[in-house]
């Protein structure tokens, strides 16, 4: 996705610095008398009912038989909706391998709900149990882990902006599209001069407004702007700057806080993802050739994602036959 772009546009993103690599108070006892005060025992005081721990994830979906995976509708080529309103994408393939892995632990079949999420109700669904996870897009970084559990990271990206070929910065301003409450948001803001920003509810709406020239630029992960291309089958008169990104951004599935039990599921289940597409291994290296192979849906080099594949495994203590 190299291309060459104007001279002026050149230079706004030579000003981009490359980031890379958490007394129980009893009541006072009433007496009518003295007497009665003092012919209570400590051992007449009343036990505090014990509360019982909070059901898990894991313990919900056996009592339920349902999963809740919540995903986008929206991002291409990860999680999207085709047109008779089934999900499909690299992460949703990933939601399949975890539900597989629930129903082996739980020795049970199990309903696989899918719940459409937005960026900006995601983290709030999972919290409050209307998801027993998201896999998406969601970039892990440390305010958001803060609040909320992630899973491994399962793909590797950042921020890049799509203009159109040629595209040269006429005007003092690069007016460019993001949506809201994004890490893109945040790193176009700190790291481009001479920004003016134009706010969109989703990518599609974005791409509308640089279709119309209502904006210079749109700016999101690079690899979703390339899903994106694929998409509108526009990737001849767009191109996709700068390389490399601007930032660096991990995917995780968004977690329940405190539930370890569940979080060693999912993360295993990544692993074995991983590992199983650097060993070559079906099914998995088939799903990544659907999504990213020479003839898939974004085609994509293998050794960069590769790298971090590996990196993944390595810093989560899996060394072992990582070639």
């Amino acid at each position: 996705m190299q291309h060459k772009t104007g001279t002026r546009l050149r230079a706004l993103f030579s000003t981009i610095a490359i980031a890379c690599s958490p007394l129980i108070l009893f009541s006072t006892l009433g007496s009518t008398s003295p007497t009665s005060s003092a012919s209570l025992s400590p051992t007449s005081l009343p036990t505090p009912p014990e509360t019982p721990p909070p059901e898990t994830t894991l313990q919900r979906i056996a009592r339920t038989g349902v999963m809740n995976a919540g995903t986008r509708t929206d991002s291409s080529p990860f999680a999207f909706q085709v047109a008779e309103g089934r999900f499909q994408g690299f992460a949703v393939d990933l939601l399949g391998l975890i539900h597989d892995r629930v129903e082996q632990v739980l020795g049970r079949n199990v309903q696989l709900n899918w719940v459409p999420v937005t960026v900006n109700e995601r983290f709030l669904q999972v919290q409050r149990g209307q998801v027993d996870l998201e896999c998406a897009v969601s970039s892990i970084t440390p305010g958001r882990s803060a609040q909320i559990d992630f899973s491994l990271s399962y793909f590797t990206t950042g921020t890049q902006v799509l203009v159109a070929r040629n595209f040269t910065v006429k005007q003092n301003e690069f007016r460019i599209g993001v949506i809201p409450n994004t890490s893109n948001a945040l790193t176009v803001e700190t790291r481009l001069r001479n920004v003016r920003l134009f706010f969109f509810g989703d990518r599609s709406s974005g791409f509308a407004a640089l279709e119309n020239r209502n904006i210079d630029g749109f700016a999101s992960d690079g690899i979703l702007l390339y899903g994106l291309l694929r998409v509108r089958n526009a990737v001849q008169r767009y191109e996709i700057t700068p390389n490399p990104t601007m930032d660096v951004s991990r995917y995780g599935c968004i977690l329940p806080n405190n539930d370890p039990e569940f979080r060693q599921l999912v993360n295993q289940t990544i692993e074995d993802l991983l590992q199983g597409i650097l060993d070559g291994k079906s099914p998995y290296l088939q799903i990544f050739d659907t999504w990213f192979g020479p003839d898939g849906f974004t085609p994509i080099p293998r050794e960069p994602i590769f790298r971090e594949f590996r990196r993944t495994l390595q810093e989560n203590g899996r060394t072992e036959g990582v070639p």
